[in-house]
C-alpha cells in the first residue's frame, strides 16, 4: 500500500488538463501534443507509455514485423521521447508470430537493444511468442532494469545462467510458465536465487513439469521472500505441503480476538501430528456457530503499535475486511508499475512504496490448480497456516478413499485410474477463525453443492454424474451436512466454483441457486447494517461481490453418450454384479430391474446444516497428555486399544507418540442411538480395522453430523461412508436423457429474479465460463 502523498502534492493546485485528460480518446493525443509545451507535457507521456497497446487501441494491425519496424524507427527518435516508453507488451501480437528462421536475427538484435532503446522500460511482456529467443536478453544491461518480465509459452529453452543476468536484478514479477526445460538446473546452480533476484515477489511457474523435489528446492531458495507463487499444472503432490509450511509461511498467527463473532481455536498442548500440526478444536460462541452475530459485517478496528515506525500495513497483521483484494496478475502488476496505455506512469517513488514491492513475511497468494493434491492435505495445510492466505486457488482435489473402503464398482483392480474428486466437510477451514485474511478462493464446486466428481474410465461422464448425484450425494449429505455459505466468511470477496457439471438430475442446480439466494441475502443484510450505522460508526465489509461458475465441457458432445445405455465399454452384467456385491445401506442391493433411485438418508436440510446444530452429546472425558521430552528428535508412532462399547456409544483409546512424548486421546467410535451418520460410522469401524486411522479433532461439520463436541474421530472411517457398504445401479438411457442443463437452470433463475423485487436477486458480478 502506498504512503500518503507529500505535503507539496497534497496542497498544490491541480491543472485542469490533469482532470480532463483521462476522458479524452487516445486518438486525439497526437494532435493535442502539437498545441503547446504544456499540452505536450501532459499527453506525450500518455501516448508513448505503452506504444504497442496504444497502437491496438488506434485500430492498427500490430504484429512482430510491425514491431521490428517500430524499433528501427525509434532509434532515430530523441532519447527524451524514448524514455517515455515504460511498457512493451507484445502479447496481442502472439497470434501473428513470424517464422523464426526468417526473423531470428531481428528478434535477437531487437531484444538486446530494448534496454538501450527504451531506457526507462519497466514492463516487458512476450507471452506466446514461441519463436523469440528470450536468451538474447541474458547478456544485456540497463540503467534501470525492468520490474516485470512475462515470457510464458516462449518455446525456446532458457540457458541456465539466464536468471543471473543483471537485467533481471530488479524484477518484482516473473512469469516463466509453459516453457521447455526444468527449473531444477537453475536452482541447483543458484542462478535462480535470492542473490540474483532480490526484489522478486511474484513468481509464476505453471506447466513446468515440476515435481515435489524441485518445488521444495524452490521454496527453500526463496523462503518468505515471495508473496505470490503459482505452481499450477505441475506434478506437485501432498508431499510438498510440509516444506510449504516450513519455508513459505510466516511464524505466529493472525487468528484470535474475535471469538464472539467468529469463534476461536482451542489448541491442545502436547497433541500434534506431522501432517495436521497441533490439534485444535473450534470453540463456538452462541453467535459464531450460526454465523449470525450482529457485528459480523463490521470491519476490524484499527491496530495500534508502540512504535510509529513499525509497518503494520503488511501481511504480519490481519486485514480489516474492507480492503480490496490485492491482485497478482500480469495486467494488475503492469498497471501498478507503468500505468497502462493512455495513462500517466506512476513515479518511481510511488512504485518503491507500493504494496506490491513490499515483503509480506511469506506466501499470501497461492495457486495450486491442476495438481495431484488430496482434499485432506489441503485442509491440513490451511489448518496449520497462521491464516495469512489472501488468495487460494486449488481447482480440484482428490478424495482420499482407502482401497479397502472402495466398493467393487470403484476398485482400482477394475478401474486403475478411477478418481473421486471434490472437497467435503471442509467449509469451516474457510471461515475467518482459520482463514482470517482470505479474500479470493477458487475451489471445486462440491464445497457448496456436496456433489463430487466421479471419473471412471470407459464410463460416460453423464452416467458418472448421474451416479454421483443419485447415490453418492445422499451419503455426502449424511456424513458432511455443513456446506459453505456466504455468511460463513463475509470477508471473502470472490469465489470461483470449478468443474461444475453441465448436466444434472437437478440437484446441482438447486444447490447453486440456494447459494446465490444466500449471497443475495448477505447483500441485503450488509446494506441494512450500513443504514443502521450512525455517523462515525465503523464501516462494513464488502461481502461476496464476485461469483464465478466454471463449467466442465458438455459431455453430450461425446459419442459415448449416444452409444448404449450407460456409455460403458464394459459388460453391463459385470457392472451390475459389481454394483450389487456390496450390501445396500439403504435396505437391499439394486438389481437390473430397479428403476427408481435410492431413497436419501434422513439428514438435516441444507438450511439446518448451514445455520449450525446444537451438540446432542456431552463432551468426552479429559485427555491424558504426557509432557514432551527435550532434545529428542521429532517422531510419531501410533497404537490403539480395543473399542470400549456401551449400549449408547463407544470410545477408543488411541495412543500416539510425538517428539518423544506419548499422549492418549479418546476417539469417538460411533453410537447405536445417535444420528444415522454416527451409526454407520460405528458399523464401519467394527467391520474394518484398517479404518482406525487419521485421528483428528471433530470439526464443526462432524459435530453437525452428530459427533459430540470435543471428541476425536477416525477420519479414514468417516470419509469411507461416502462409498463403503452399499450398492448402486447404472442409469438407463431415458434417465440420462432426462437430466437437466445446469447452465440453463442458472439462466432461468437469474431471469426469474431480475427486476421482480423478490429480494433474492444477486447484484454482485455473476460470471459463467463454459468449458470447451
Amino acid at each position: 500500500m502506498a504512503h500518503p502523498p507529500s505535503y507539496q502534492d497534497a496542497t498544490r493546485r491541480q491543472d485542469w488538463l490533469e482532470l480532463v485528460a483521462p476522458y479524452i480518446p487516445i486518438s486525439e493525443y497526437w494532435d493535442l501534443c502539437q498545441v503547446s509545451k504544456r499540452f505536450h507535457a501532459e499527453f506525450a507521456p500518455r501516448l508513448w507509455n505503452d506504444p504497442v497497446v496504444a497502437g491496438s487501441l488506434l485500430n492498427r494491425d500490430n504484429d512482430l514485423e510491425w514491431f521490428y519496424g517500430f524499433l528501427a524507427a525509434m532509434r532515430g527518435v530523441r532519447k527524451t521521447t524514448r524514455a517515455l516508453v515504460h511498457s512493451v507488451d507484445l502479447r496481442a501480437c502472439a497470434a501473428g508470430t513470424l517464422e523464426f528462421s526468417v526473423y531470428a536475427t531481428n528478434s535477437c538484435r531487437s531484444l538486446r537493444e530494448l534496454p538501450f532503446t527504451f531506457p526507462e522500460l519497466r514492463c516487458l511482456l512476450l507471452d506466446g511468442h514461441s519463436n523469440i529467443d528470450i536468451g538474447a536478453l541474458a547478456g544485456t544491461t540497463a540503467r534501470e532494469p525492468p520490474l516485470l518480465l512475462s515470457i510464458a509459452q516462449c518455446q525456446l529453452q532458457l540457458p541456465t545462467q539466464f536468471f543471473a543476468s543483471p537485467l533481471l536484478r530488479n524484477l518484482v514479477y516473473l512469469d516463466v510458465s509453459d516453457m521447455p526445460g526444468s527449473l531444477k538446473g537453475p536452482l541447483v546452480q543458484k542462478a535462480l536465487s535470492r542473490a540474483n533476484l532480490p526484489a522478486l515477489r511474484i513468481l509464476k511457474a505453471q506447466g513446468r513439469e515440476m515435481d515435489d523435489s524441485t518445488a521444495s528446492l524452490l521454496l527453500a531458495t526463496f523462503k518468505e521472500q515471495l508473496w505470490s507463487l503459482d505452481l499450477s499444472r505441475n506434478k506437485v503432490t501432498d508431499k510438498l505441503f510440509g516444506d510449504l509450511h516450513n519455508y513459505a509461511f510466516p511464524a505466529g498467527s493472525l487468528r484470535g480476538g474475535h471469538a464472539e463473532v467468529e469463534g476461536e481455536l482451542q489448541y491442545i498442548e502436547g497433541q500434534e501430528t506431522s501432517s495436521l500440526g497441533q490439534f485444535c478444536f473450534v470453540r463456538e460462541s452462541e453467535w459464531s456457530k450460526t454465523f449470525s452475530h450482529p457485528a459480523r459485517f463490521f470491519v476490524d478496528s484499527p491496530e495500534y503499535t508502540r512504535s510509529a515506525a513499525q509497518d503494520t500495513l503488511n501481511n504480519s497483521t490481519r486485514l480489516d475486511g474492507r480492503a480490496k483484494a490485492r491482485r497478482d496478475s500480469a495486467d494488475a502488476t503492469k498497471l501498478t508499475f507503468a500505468g497502462g496505455a493512455g495513462n500517466l506512469p506512476p513515479s518511481l517513488e510511488h512504485i518503491q512504496d507500493s504494496d506490491i514491492r513490499q515483503p509480506h513475511q511469506g506466501i499470501t497468494h497461492l495457486h495450486l490448480n491442476d495438481n495431484r493434491i488430496s482434499s485432506t492435505a489441503l485442509v491440513n495445510l490451511i489448518m496449520r497456516s497462521p491464516g495469512q492466505l489472501q488468495q487460494l486457488e486449488c481447482d480440484t482435489t482428490l478424495l482420499d478413499i482407502r482401497e479397502s473402503a472402495r466398493p467393487g464398482w470403484l476398485r482400482s483392480s477394475l478401474f486403475a485410474s478411477a478418481t473421486v474428486s471434490g472437497i467435503l466437510g471442509a467449509a469451516h477451514i474457510f471461515r475467518p477463525v482459520f482463514s482470517s485474511n482470505l479474500q479470493t478462493l477458487r475451489i471445486h464446486h462440491s464445497l457448496v453443492t456436496q456433489v463430487v466428481t466421479l471419473d471412471l474410465p470407459d464410463v460416460s461422464k453423464m452416467a458418472c454424474q448421474w451416479v454421483a448425484e443419485t447415490f453418492l450425494l445422499p451419503r455426502a449429505e449424511m456424513a458432511y451436512p455443513q456446506v459453505f455459505v456466504p455468511d460463513m466468511n463475509p470477508r471473502l470477496q470472490s469465489l470461483t466454483l470449478t468443474h461444475i457439471p453441465r448436466w444434472s438430475t437437478g440437484k446441482v442446480i438447486d444447490k447453486l441457486v440456494t447459494f446465490l439466494k444466500l449471497a443475495a441475502e448477505q447483500e441485503k443484510e450488509i446494506q441494512k447494517s450500513k443504514r443502521s450505522m450512525r455517523r462515525g460508526d465503523t464501516a462494513t465489509v464488502r461481502g461476496l461481490r464476485h461469483v464465478r461458475l466454471e463449467f466442465d465441457p458438455d459431455p453430450q458432445e461425446d459419442e459415448e453418450v449416444e452409444n448404449g445405455e450407460h456409455g460403458s465399454d464394459l459388460d453391463p452384467e459385470e457392472l451390475i454384479r459389481l454394483a450389487a456385491e456390496e450390501f445396500s445401506f439403504f435396505g437391499g442391493s439394486w438389481s437390473s430391474s430397479s428403476s427408481s433411485s435410492a431413497p436419501p438418508p434422513s439428514v438435516q436440510t441444507v438450511t439446518d446444516a448451514v445455520r449450525g446444530v446444537e451438540a446432542r452429546h456431552s463432551a468426552v472425558e479429559a485427555v491424558e497428555v504426557s509432557e514432551p521430552r527435550h532434545g529428542e528428535q521429532q517422531q510419531e508412532s501410533v497404537r490403539f486399544s480395543a473399542a470400549q462399547s456401551s449400549s449408547l456409544s463407544s470410545y477408543h483409546k488411541h495412543y500416539r507418540a510425538w517428539n518423544g512424548s506419548e499422549f492418549t486421546v479418546p476417539v469417538f467410535g460411533g453410537s447405536t442411538t445417535g444420528s444415522q451418520a454416527t451409526r454407520e460410522y460405528m458399523r464401519l469401524l467394527q467391520k474394518n480395522s484398517d479404518l482406525h486411522e487419521d485421528v483428528r479433532p471433530a470439526s464443526p461439520c462432524h459435530v453437525a453430523a452428530g459427533v459430540p463436541e470435543g471428541s476425536y474421530v477416525y477420519e479414514a472411517a468417516w470419509r469411507s461412508m461416502l462409498t463403503k457398504g452399499y450398492g448402486i445401479r447404472w442409469p438407463k438411457r431415458e434417465e440420462i436423457r432426462g437430466m437437466k442443463d445446469v447452465l440453463e437452470g442458472i439462466k432461468e433463475f437469474r431471469k426469474g429474479t431480475r427486476g421482480k423485487g423478490l429480494g433474492v436477486h444477486y447484484d454482485g458480478v455473476l460470471e459463467v465460463v463454459r468449458g470447451f
